[in-house]
């Protein structure tokens, strides 16, 4: 009996060593790189919209971010009004719809930009072949890059899962067409995928079907559909084609822009008073290692401090004012953050403005995000305090005035 044991003891060990080494031959494998950086958009960043060609539209639409047309003429913008929008619509000249404004040099710097990022994600490194099943709905993916030699479509529901991380990076590469089916097609993000770092590079053009949830940023070559009802949580972004748009949803990933009371960044918060001294800006989701103007206003509209920071490879943003200016006025401050200055004139003066973008004569404001909070009295620093110290510095020097002229009479006497 014991020897049938050990027997039997030895078969089912050698079993379960073989059973165990055939799931590890026979597992489907990948390619293994490391994480996949986010696709850096430049000035075209703050456009929901962008075409070569031209922008046509079957109202109503709803559109958050800027829309523009570049190299046509701004007569080609058919159907869209400024009601539609909230941002700006730029065109080359003065042709465009009504409110929309002439800025060849923006829409020149921006699709420069969108050609370097179409080129830039085209060129990634692939992890994911799906040129022999190019129809990605009904999967669940991890992020990484995914390439087609051909199209790519989605039929059903595609899920982009992140594996808890916010900074996950989703490309896909389409050699020709990306299509999503007319039954209600969806992309749906989860476990800290954002869709800021969601990325569609398409060979000819996209065609989004009727009542599709999509998601991300497309770089198409040549032209963009969005048929009725469909809905964009990201960018459609053509080259030298048409955007064409029925009854549609876009809207840019928004970015969070916070005030916090100490450089840690980890308790956010609206009111300062003594005895805070510095607010401690943080936010996310901004364009990746992109330079940035921020700058602060007080109360009463006039500029407090500015300064020029950089984000990070992680789209955060950190800026901070200490509260020193004894001329600044105590209640609602404004911090913003606007786009490359050297495109965009330097906001010097906070009157109104909007979310997504400020339009004032002579030119416009590449307004970003925009933050409230409200710094008290006891914050800033009290100009009868002020006042004491430069009487008492005044008073000091007259003495030692005095004291050098004594000492002076002094020394010719003698």
């Amino acid at each position: 009996m014991f020897k049938l044991f050990k027997w039997a003891k030895r078969e089912i060990s050698v079993a379960v060593i073989a059973g165990t080494m055939l799931v590890v031959l026979f597992a489907p494998t990948y390619p293994v790189s490391a994480a996949t950086a986010a696709v850096g958009l430049g000035t075209a960043y703050s456009f929901a919209v962008l075409a070569g060609s031209a922008v046509t539209n079957v109202p109503t639409s709803t559109i958050s971010g800027n829309v523009g047309l570049s190299p046509a003429a701004g007569s080609n913008y058919a159907g869209l009004t400024a009601l539609e929008v909230t941002g700006t619509i730029y065109a080359v000249d003065a042709t465009g719809p009504g409110g929309s404004v002439n800025n060849p040099g923006l829409l020149t710097a921006a699709k420069n930009d969108l050609t370097t990022a179409y080129l830039n994600a085209a060129a990634r490194p692939w992890n994911f072949d799906r040129t022999a099943t190019p129809d990605l709905g009904g999967g669940t993916l991890v992020p990484g890059v995914y390439k087609s030699d051909s199209s790519l479509a989605i039929t059903g529901t595609l899920t982009l899962d992140g594996g808890g991380d916010p900074n996950a990076v989703f490309i896909f590469q389409a050699g020709s067409s990306l299509t999503t089916a007319d039954t209600n097609s969806t992309v749906i993000l989860q476990n800290g995928t954002q869709a800021c770092n969601v990325f569609w590079q398409v060979g000819t053009s996209a065609t989004i079907g009727k009542n599709t949830t999509f998601v991300g940023n497309i770089l198409a070559a040549t032209s963009i559909t969005l048929n009725t009802g469909a809905s964009v949580s990201g960018r459609v972004l053509a080259l030298t084609g048409a955007v064409t748009l029925d009854t549609n949803s876009i809207t840019i990933p928004a970015v969070a822009w916070e005030s916090y009371n100490d450089e840690t960044r980890n308790v956010q918060d609206n009111t300062f008073a003594s005895p805070e001294t510095t607010v401690y800006m943080k936010g996310t989701g901004f364009e990746p290692s992109t330079s940035y103007f921020v700058a602060y206003f007080d109360a009463n509209g006039n500029q407090v401090s500015s300064e020029l920071k950089s984000s990070d490879g992680s789209r955060n943003l950190l800026s901070l004012c200490a509260l020193s200016d004894t001329g600044a006025t105590a209640g609602i401050w404004n911090a913003l953050v606007q786009l490359d200055t050297t495109i965009y004139p330097v906001y010097t003066s906070f009157g109104t403005a909007s979310y997504t973008e400020i339009t004032a004569a002579p030119g416009t404001y590449g307004l970003v995000a925009n933050d409230t909070f409200n710094v008290d009295e006891s914050a800033l620093p009290e100009l009868p305090t002020v006042f004491a110290g430069i009487f008492i510095a005044s008073a000091c020097g007259g003495i030692y005035w005095l004291m050098r002229k004594r000492r002076t009479a002094r020394a010719l006497k003698s």
